[in-house]
């Protein structure tokens, strides 16, 4: 049986003793106050699964309280205790936020079921934010892709088919399901940046500048302050998109990092982005055979290309048709569903 923090507010002694003996009974860990004050500074510091609150408490009302419970901790159930049994305190309590009320005086089993219905109601808000949260996310990714996208025609789904080679790859390198999904993601987003370079450098068909080649070199530190206020919670995918430009002989950018300094997932996604560019058609040439590619990677292992990488690239040489204008496809074999992280935290 789960454990469960719960806090329970009442001013007088012998309920906040019954119901942290009760409550202890059903294997629970109980946080008990006696008033609203304390608990306030409680919530504010600690996390509980449940909240029990007296309607009839001096100083902040129950009422009151309730608010400024609801205030804190949105998605903490709230069980209001009322010491007589009326429609008017039952509407009161849900008015000010409470989920459900339980009438004193306390009896085991009916306390234990609306505590025990409380924690299903919270469970079933969590997997519903959740969703909500994990679908935000993908549309947030799904826009940042489209404008990129629309902004340079020559990159039509580039970032799709280096995500799903990224991910080959790190399945042939043994990555954990969560890993390759973190590739992936990062594989989507690597080029995120070119959002904030000019169409006219993008386009461009000849040599780039000195001064060109200088501002195309910003991208990936664009791409990290596009990233950061959205995917605070995935700073590695942050960083893959970041280092995506690091050479293996630390001859790269932005930072320079050499060998092992570089995120595996940057290293991976270098070798994919590199295929996909030499095969696909750019304003400066047109689309060349997939061996010129597989012969340009194993060339550079050890100085461009991480070796153990471009060995696990060149291992799927058998089992990869030779395409210049695939049609779209998924980023991945399960999906952009996928992408997102496996916990909804991914945003917050």
């Amino acid at each position: 049986m789960a454990v469960h923090r719960i806090l329970a507010i009442d001013d007088e002694d012998l309920v906040r003793r019954t119901l942290r003996d009760l409550l202890t009974l059903e294997g629970h860990d109980v946080v008990d106050v006696a008033d609203g004050e304390t608990a306030l500074e409680k919530l504010a510091l600690e996390a509980f699964d449940v909240v029990l609150c007296d309607l009839s408490l001096p100083g902040i009302g129950g009422a009151a309280l309730i608010e400024s419970i609801r205030a804190i901790a949105p998605t903490t159930p709230i069980v209001a205790l009322t010491g007589f049994a009326s429609i008017d305190s039952a509407v009161r309590s849900m008015r000010a936020g409470a989920n459900d009320y339980a009438t004193k005086p306390l009896r085991h089993d009916d306390l234990a079921a609306r505590v025990a219905n409380a924690i299903q109601r919270s469970r079933r808000q969590l997997s519903r934010r959740s969703r909500e949260v994990r679908s935000m996310f993908l549309k947030s990714i799904r826009s940042l892709v489209a404008t990129l996208e629309a902004k340079d025609p020559y990159t039509k789904n580039h970032s799709m088919k280096v995500a799903a080679l990224s991910d080959r790859i790190a399945a042939e390198m043994h990555f954990s399901p969560e890993a390759r999904r973190r590739v992936r993601l990062a594989a989507l987003l690597h080029d995120v940046g070119k959002i904030g370079i000019p169409e006219r450098i993008l386009h461009k068909n000849g040599s780039l500048t000195p001064a060109e080649y200088e501002q195309i070199c910003e991208h990936p530190l664009i791409g990290e302050r596009i990233l950061q206020p959205v995917m605070r919670s995935l700073p590695d995918v942050v960083a893959a998109v970041k280092h995506e430009h690091e050479r293996f002989d630390g001859r790269g950018y932005p930072s320079r990092l050499k060998g092992a300094e570089i995120p595996i997932a940057s290293r991976i996604i270098m070798v994919a982005d590199c295929h996909d560019a030499i095969t696909s058609d750019r304003p400066y040439r047109d689309a060349q055979a997939d061996d010129v590619a597989f012969d340009v990677i194993e060339r550079g292992a050890g100085t461009q290309f991480d070796p153990d990488v471009a060995a696990a690239f060149l291992r799927l040489k058998p089992s990869m048709a030779v395409r210049r204008d695939p049609a779209p496809a998924s980023p991945a074999p399960d999906g952009l569903a996928a992408l997102a992280p496996a916990a909804a935290t991914a945003a917050s």
